[in-house]
């Protein structure tokens, strides 16, 4: 088995993972920011773990990207071609950027939540930019109804 195919079956499988932490952050601190529970070293903890899984994501990812897949070495070397294809082009320019995009909204959010004072609004903020960022990593993900589809579980 090649570094490629570990590398890739990690990242296939990890997003099993950051989907299920997204939508439980979103539910649960939509919850909170309704009934206005204080905030506590749970809240964090989750928070924090999906952060983390997204950034190991984003990593395994950005392996693939600049060094293992033969789908974007192969566009590097004839970029205007690869522009042409579809399949291609959503593995070179338009995952990344919705990825990119999800990363730096989430960063940016957890950095911001943690100067909030209010509870209410740290829970608000958190679970809005979340569901933010959930749908751009729905919409950028190959689900089998795409044209360049890739399998649910490797």
């Amino acid at each position: 088995m090649s570094l490629y195919s570990v590398v890739l079956a990690l990242h296939s499988y990890m997003r099993w993972v950051v989907l299920l932490l997204a939508i439980l952050v979103v539910v649960r601190f939509f919850r909170a920011s309704q009934t206005g529970r204080a905030w506590s070293p749970g809240d964090n903890s989750l928070h924090g773990a999906f952060i983390g899984m997204m950034d190991l994501q984003f990593t395994l990812g950005l392996l693939l990207y600049v060094w293992l897949s033969p789908i974007t070495t192969a566009a590097f070397g004839n970029m205007g071609a690869a522009m042409k294809d579809p399949v291609v082009r959503f593995f070179t320019v338009e995952h990344l950027s919705a990825m990119v995009l999800a990363v730096a909204l989430l960063h940016v959010n957890r950095a911001r939540s943690k100067r909030m004072s209010a509870d209410r609004a740290r829970f608000k903020s958190i679970w809005i930019w979340t569901l933010v960022s959930l749908v751009l990593i729905l919409v950028s993900i190959p689900w089998p109804i795409f044209p360049y589809a890739r399998p649910l579980f490797r």
